[in-house]
């Protein structure tokens, strides 16, 4: 076990940098953002992302997913080619048919959606940028089939140079406004999608297997209608919000969640990334499920310690990067990271409904929890008037749910011995540490960013006694630094 958690966050930790360099072009861009875009105007941007976010699932039906899946399924190289080139030819025709017929209605969604027609050539951009983005997601599927995290990292590389540069060009120099920061996205995707088409043609070749449609797609459409499900629960909070708050408040709580989601993107994706495929190719070995029990111990350690960083620092941190009208976000992103948190968990939790392919478990599991978000999103923006912190609490009540209902379907699928009262101890430690903070005066910011340091110290200290596990871990990491 101890070689599978080596390899594993071996691939991980480049991951980790390719996701960095793919996410860092927003917040090194973020002070442009909040000085060249007001918050109605953040707040339209918010919309589109959310847009694309529910069509990406409903047009992409999980073929990426199912790539890596059925991937594994074949031990010899051609088959499992034809699955990434089969599946890329699928991907593209169902995306850009879906993709055509929303612009045939883009002033209608446009009026629906945004209210004014001035934002409908943003909303065709970001159509684009769907057709490119999941036709790219089934070619890096292939790149973690073949943990090619190096190659990852160089492209992560080229987008963050790319859309820096343009979007610099286009938003400051051209003041291009909310169709700037779209076509400053679409122009650093496509590059990536252009070399990672070269790329996987030039080692697959070009093979389509009809009788592989069919299996994959059985397969895909369950986990796709999941996801459509759960992508519109976890955008459902924007539109609440603009419909009884307006844009502004958009803005705000979407500069929260961008906030919150860095947990995601420094953590989380990097090891889906490496693990989604790993635990695959551990199918029928021993001592897989003890492995799958400490990842997830492990994510939930480092998920805290990251959420707690993020917590005791975000309002300093928004003073330095935005203006003002957006400093309201600092107080809605510690409720937002305790709903990624257990999100994060909800993803390993998954293991026994997708080693048997019972992926429609997930689209029940999913509609249940949307019921539950959806509800709260009502209760606590319409009726309790809450408006960001609201949604935030609807949020985090939605991912605990997922969470919870995906656990008990799983395990009784393939039994994981998860140490829950260890994770949940951790956890708890960490809400009762920035609890604390709170109490730290702010009026001298050297003084509190000092005292806030010394609890993320403390609560690091705190963890590294409460493990056997971590204290050796961090032993083999002290030896292996001094080695070299």
């Amino acid at each position: 076990m101890a070689g599978n958690l080596k390899h594993l966050l071996k691939h991980t930790g480049v991951y980790l940098v390719g996701n960095v360099l793919n996410r860092l072009g927003a917040f090194i861009l973020l002070p442009i953002y909040t000085n060249y875009l007001s918050v109605p105007e953040y707040g339209v941007l918010e919309i589109l992302y959310s847009i694309n976010a529910v069509l990406s699932v409903l047009f992409g039906a999980g073929l990426a997913h199912a790539t890596l899946r059925f991937y594994f399924d074949y031990d010899d190289q051609k088959s499992r080619n034809s699955v990434v080139t089969t599946n890329l030819l699928v991907t593209f025709i169902l995306v850009a048919a879906g993709v055509l017929f929303v612009n045939i209605w883009s002033e209608e969604v446009t009026l629906l959606l945004l209210d004014d027609l001035q934002f409908e050539r943003a909303l065709q951009i970001a159509l684009l940028i769907i057709v490119v983005e999941l036709s790219s997601e089934v070619l890096l599927a292939y790149l973690r089939a073949q943990e090619r995290s190096g190659l990852y990292v160089l492209l992560s590389a080229l987008r963050l140079v790319s859309q820096i540069s343009v979007t610099y060009y286009l938003l400051v120099g051209q003041g291009g406004g909310v169709d700037a920061v779209l076509s400053s996205n679409l122009i650093s995707v496509s590059l990536v999608a252009v070399v990672l088409l070269v790329f996987t043609l030039k080692e697959c070749g070009f093979q389509f297997d009809f009788a592989k449609v069919k299996p994959i797609l059985k397969y895909s459409i369950p986990f796709a209608a999941s996801s459509i499900v759960g992508v519109v629960a976890g955008n459902a909070d924007r539109f609440f919000l603009k419909e009884y708050e307006g844009f502004a408040e958009v803005g705000v709580y979407g500069l929260a969640m961008k906030f919150a989601l860095l947990l995601t993107f420094i953590l989380a994706e990097p090891l889906y990334k490496s693990y989604g495929p790993y635990r695959f190719s551990l199918i029928g070995k021993p001592g897989a499920e003890l492995f799958h029990a400490s990842v997830a111990k492990y994510l939930t350690f480092a998920a805290v310690f990251v959420a707690l960083s993020l917590s005791l620092f975000i309002s300093d941190l928004l003073r330095v990067l935005s203006a003002p009208e957006y400093w309201a976000a600092a107080g809605i992103v510690p409720i937002l990271l305790l709903g990624v948190i257990v999100q994060t968990n909800s993803y390993c939790f998954q293991t026994g409904i997708l080693i048997h392919k019972k992926s429609q478990y997930i689209l029940y599991i999913i509609m249940a929890s949307t019921s539950v978000n959806l509800m709260m999103n009502y209760l606590m923006v319409v009726y309790f008037e809450l408006a960001g912190y609201g949604a935030a609490i609807a949020y985090t009540c939605g991912t605990l749910s997922t969470a919870l209902l995906t656990n008990v379907v799983s395990q009784r699928l393939y039994a994981v011995p998860y140490p829950f009262m260890k994770m949940l101890m951790v956890l708890v430690l960490g809400v009762l540490t920035y609890l604390f903070s709170l109490l730290i005066p702010s009026g001298v910011v050297w003084l509190s960013l000092l005292l806030k340091s010394t609890l993320l110290m403390a609560f690091f200290v705190l963890l590294y006694f409460l493990d056997e596990e971590v204290r050796v871990a961090m032993a083999k990491a002290r030896q292996w630094i001094g080695r070299r």
